[in-house]
């Protein structure tokens, strides 16, 4: 399972962070999780730090707190 962990708006760009997850199919034990970052560039100065809540991934950039979407 894939999904997008956080947005943040770096002024000349955004960094788009995702993350992957993959489990046995019977137990639903973690085998694997991994996250990747993506600079995105010309689609910065959207206004917002952080449009999506981490729960348990830290965040690039020493930014390191949780900020929910408004």
């Amino acid at each position: 399972m894939s999904r997008v962990a956080d947005l943040l708006d770096k002024g000349s760009g955004a960094v788009l962070v995702t993350e992957s997850t993959i489990r046995d199919k019977r137990t639903n034990e973690i085998y694997s999780k991994t996250t990747a970052k993506l600079f995105i560039r010309g689609l910065g100065n959207f206004g917002v730090r952080s449009r999506f809540k981490s729960n348990d991934l830290s965040h690039p950039y020493g930014v390191g707190q949780e900020r929910s979407c408004r």
